[in-house]
């Protein structure tokens, strides 16, 4: 009886993050063409509100104004050669976003500004790269990237899937320039 309790569940679970996507192809219609399922769309969304929600804040300080998107910086760590989640998060928050990926394509990698059509800023940041490289250049990237950032307060990291390496995480903060 449980497994047959639980299919529903799921399944109402994929239809919101489906039903989310939507809407944010609707800002982006580009976005749709990153994804090619929606186990990819559910990962996605998933992560990114898993991320929200357990970290140092919840959702709802971004909806109440106690935390300003334009000082989240988030990692997205082996997003693949598309940067689907990293878009994502970007065009859904507002947020400064860094795709991190040595698979990334060429095409995705450098600064990308105005991503959808709301007013957030969207910023996007593609790193080609291994994470140990990005550990050594990051900071410099990301501030001759946005040479208009300021110092960001808050450090979001999210790993995809079989992402490796992430030995040296606890040195992002500072690199960063995270306050």
């Amino acid at each position: 009886k449980q497994q047959a309790l639980s299919i529903p569940i799921i399944a109402t679970m994929k239809y919101k993050y489906i039903e989310e996507f939507t809407g944010l192809v609707s800002q982006c219609p580009a976005l749709e063409y990153h994804f090619n399922s929606s186990a990819q769309i559910s990962s996605s969304l998933a992560s990114i509100n898993a991320a929200m929600s357990n970290g140092s804040f919840s959702s709802s300080a971004f909806e109440t104004g106690d935390v300003v998107p334009s000082s989240v910086l988030c990692l997205v760590l082996g997003d693949g050669s598309s940067p689907r989640t990293a878009l994502t998060a970007a065009i859904k928050n507002g947020w400064t976003v860094v795709s991190i990926d040595e698979k990334l394509d060429k095409s995705w990698v450098g600064r990308r500004d105005g991503l959808g059509n709301s007013s957030s800023a969207h910023r996007y940041v593609g790193f080609r790269g291994t994470m140990n490289k990005f550990l050594f250049e990051g900071k410099q990237m990301i501030q001759s990237s946005l040479r208009d950032a300021h110092d960001f307060q808050h450090l979001i990291i999210i790993c995809i899937e079989t992402t490796s390496n992430f030995d040296r995480l606890e040195t992002l903060l500072g690199r960063c320039g995270v306050a």
